[in-house]
């Protein structure tokens, strides 16, 4: 679909504007068809008499708060012209809806062809272009900041001359494993046309990613093997890589792409088919330079080969993308070439012990005339923070705070970005500044795997476990080593859960660092104090019982006991389904393994009888399980079903103390408690003597506090009953004893 200026002296580029509806939808079919008045917004005089923000976002301190800069039907009847970027689309466009507005005409903030709205908003609207925004930005200024727009439905061929461009999306380097320069090559990957399988929409359908640039390096390579059979490996290579076009990092095609995203550029086929020289390697990679004890260089041999009329003399140049201070790359001046020989020359990568830390990459460029072929390098260059941090051996269970103490690392990598790129593509993706603590474990025999997971951490705090290789936080252990669930078959993919690991890792030490951020809406820290549960070896999924084997007809709650031995329970795996839907948990205790699902609204209702309650749950290995290893897809995963009796009437289940439980001296008490009318009140009893009567239980959870003090030490039976509006009663028992 298309947006269009519809006036006479509108640029012909505003007349066919990309337009990708929200959540996939379409725009009104009002849009299409009549005049709609677009405003931008930053034309608008706010409420504190500043013109309103773009993004439309709260303060600095609150940018999903605050009161909104637009005056009261200030937008009245209008599609508003509104930026993508630090707070929500849900806050824009309710601040928008506030306002008057119809409709919502978003500007990205990325690169290349518009992205999609990953969420349906009440307010109908899409996304169009940065470069598309800005300049409607620009007419509309002369035109007191408000134009007539329509906006279509039906899909267009529109040519807009920006390919070329690194999509957002992309992943780069530099890699996991060796700091190594990734990619070598970049290919056409943003809304490929595709022939596909019918379940997927085929015959054809649009897709994204390296599934769609993959295939067209293949097929040059094909196509120069084809034309070149005496050609190895090494050498298609080589001619892909040295002979690649540019590729861009803004949508007017002014900037070329890093080679962290891009590699060497866009694959040119044609220019590959005759490349003058091999290379090898491809791509030079000097890893990381530490310059924690003084001036350090890395030095290679770049080898040239004719490979047909590639004799003569090449001119040898550095062209840097980004360089920290104090790094410099060192080639020779020239490099003659043999005809039909081969030639090597050093390249040598040196960092002064003042230097700026970072990645320094860019082009080894050789020139013969207007012959250009590129050699694409990337380093490192670290001064670890974590080098002198005071270290404590991993325990099983071990307690620690982020709040007291200095922060000495705040960037863990690689990969660089383990929570998705930083809010509106600026800043660094990871900035964990608290007080981190950093502990060890030594493997010395092979073990499957190994990590730590928060099972715990005080209110208002997000801490995060990240594993590492040696003492320096930017030798994370690939995507395993960060918090973030890894493992694309899981339910939870790809959520911060708090659990970090690695798999088949080799005979060393290891450490794991605790740390914490900020809140990126806020700047409030996120530090506080955490329970942390390492494990290692765990080759065995959790274990799953039903606790409620009798509820009430309705929703009422379903409760689980989930136990692992092993790395511990991921509770956002935890998941029960009857009816065709699927229920996760709203609460877990991992010391008592109890798992809580308060059936919704939106879920079927039990009806009386006999049902059938499936239920699956990971342990916090399966989220670090990149790969699948053996016959089961997820050796990690239980998977189980139940019978649950449903019926009409009151139903009551204990859950806490356990049975023949030593109580302390303040006992919680806590029962489901359920009927299909609505639940007057519960009663606990220790034996015939009442210890409360509770009327409200959120959820059917109701709680109390036996203070036993004066009980008599040995056997006591506690006692439950629920009364419901009815007047019916159901009564649940449980033995324990008092100890002391």
């Amino acid at each position: 679909p298309a947006l269009r200026l519809v006036a006479a002296d509108a640029p012909a580029a505003l007349t066919r504007v990309p337009f990708v509806g929200a959540g996939g939808s379409k725009a009104p079919a009002a849009w299409g068809n009549t005049d709609q008045v677009l405003v931008d917004i930053g034309s608008i005089l706010g409420t504190d008499g500043a013109p309103v923000p773009r993004k439309l976002c709260g303060p600095p301190a609150n940018v999903e708060g605050g009161r909104s800069p637009l005056p009261a039907g200030s937008l009245n009847g209008a599609i508003a012209l509104v930026s993508r970027g630090d707070c929500s689309f849900v806050l824009k466009a309710s601040r928008l809806e506030a306002a008057g507005a119809i409709g919502a005409i978003f500007v990205d903030n990325r690169a290349g062809e518009a992205n999609g709205i990953p969420v349906a908003l009440d307010l109908p609207g899409g996304m169009i272009a940065d470069i598309d925004g800005a300049q409607l930005r620009a007419y509309l200024e002369g035109k007191g900041g408000r134009a007539a727009i329509r906006v279509g439905r039906e899909p267009q061929e529109l040519v807009t001359g920006r390919s070329g461009v690194v999509t957002s999306f992309t992943s780069g380097g530099l890699t996991a494993f060796g700091h190594q320069l990734k990619p070598d090559v970049g290919a056409p990957g943003g809304q490929i046309l595709s022939a596909t399988l019918a379940i997927a929409g085929g015959p054809f359908a649009v897709f994204d990613g390296t599934s769609m640039a993959a295939p067209h390096v293949a097929g040059a390579a094909a196509l120069l093997l084809q034309r070149h059979p005496g050609w190895s490996a090494r050498q298609v290579k080589s001619a892909l890589v040295s002979t690649a076009g540019a590729a861009w990092a803004d949508s007017a095609r002014t900037v070329e792409a890093p080679v962290l995203l891009a590699g060497s550029g866009m694959t040119d086929v044609v220019a590959a088919n005759d490349p003058k020289l091999f290379t090898d390697p491809v791509s030079l990679s000097f890893g990381d330079l530490n310059v924690s004890g003084g001036d350090v260089s890395s030095a290679q041999l770049l080898g040239l080969f004719d490979a047909g009329g590639g004799s003569g003399t090449w001119t040898v140049e550095v062209q840097a993308q980004g360089q920290p201070t104090g790094v410099r790359i060192e080639v020779p001046g020239t490099a003659t070439v043999a005809p039909g020989g081969d030639l090597r020359i050093p390249v040598t990568a040196r960092a002064a012990a003042d230097s700026g830390t970072g990645e320094a990459y860019g082009f080894v460029l050789l020139r013969r005339g207007d012959v250009v072929r590129k050699v694409p390098y990337a380093l490192l260059v670290t001064r670890p923070g974590l080098a002198n941090v005071p270290v404590r051996e991993l325990q099983f269970i071990q307690e620690g705070d982020t709040r007291r103490g200095v922060s000495h690392a705040s960037a863990y990598r690689y990969p660089a970005a383990a929570f998705g790129p930083a809010p509106s593509y600026t800043g660094p993706p990871v900035d964990e500044v608290g007080a981190e603590q950093l502990y060890r474990l030594r493997i010395d025999e092979p073990l499957a795997n190994l990590g730590a997971a928060v099972i715990s951490a005080s209110p208002g705090s997000l801490i995060h476990p990240w594993v590492l290789g040696s003492r320096d936080e930017n030798d994370v252990q690939g995507y395993a080593g960060t918090p973030v669930n890894v493992n694309s078959l899981t339910i939870d993919y790809p959520l911060d859960i708090g659990a970090a690991g690695t798999v088949f890792p080799r005979t060393k030490t290891y450490y794991v660092a605790v740390d914490s951020g900020r809140d990126p809406f806020t700047g409030r820290s996120l530090a506080g104090s955490y329970v942390l549960r390492a494990w290692v070896d765990d080759l065995e999924p959790p274990l799953i019982g039903l606790i409620t084997a009798r509820v009430s007809a309705g929703r009422p709650t379903i409760a689980l006991r989930v136990i692992d031995t092993g790395a511990g329970v991921d509770p956002y795996s935890l998941v029960i389904g009857y009816g065709r839907s699927l229920i996760g948990a709203a609460a877990y205790d991992p010391v008592s393994g109890i798992a809580l699902f308060p059936l919704p609204p939106q879920a079927p209702v039990l009806k009386p009888g006999r049902r059938t309650i499936a239920a699956s749950v990971a342990d916090f290995q399966e989220a670090k399980n990149v790969d699948s290893v053996g016959d089961e897809l997820l050796p990690n995963t239980a998977f189980a079903r139940g019978p649950v009796r449903v019926v009409n009437g009151p139903t009551v289940t204990w859950l806490t103390p356990e049975i023949r439980e030593c109580a302390p001296r303040a006992t919680s008490l806590a029962v489901l408690a359920s009927s299909n009318v609505a639940v007057r009140s519960v009663r606990f009893l220790d034996g015939g003597k009442t210890i409360a009567t509770v009327r409200r239980g959120p959820g059917g959870l109701f709680t109390a506090t036996w203070r036993n003090a004066r009980a008599a030490k040995g056997k006591h039976v506690l006692r439950a009953i629920v009364t419901d509006a009815k007047g019916r009663v159901a009564r649940a028992e449980r033995a324990v004893r008092i100890c002391r």
